[in-house]
């Protein structure tokens, strides 16, 4: 399913996906990894507790 949404986003001439996830969650971060994602940031919530989400991108493009 992936690799469908992945040549679409491709043929739509789309650069990045974008990812996020709460920093302790390991299980989705790797699965992230293993789809090809890097870290790229985080984002501070002042108001939720874990209050650190973490981004991920995915360039399409070489």
């Amino acid at each position: 399913m992936f690799k469908f949404l992945e040549k679409k986003l491709i043929e739509m001439q789309d650069e990045r996906i974008l990812s996020s996830i709460g920093k302790e969650n390991t299980i989705a971060l790797k699965f992230r990894q293993n789809l090809g994602f890097k870290e790229c940031g985080y984002f501070e919530l002042s108001h939720l507790i874990p209050n650190r989400e973490l981004w991920l991108e995915k360039l399409l493009i070489d």
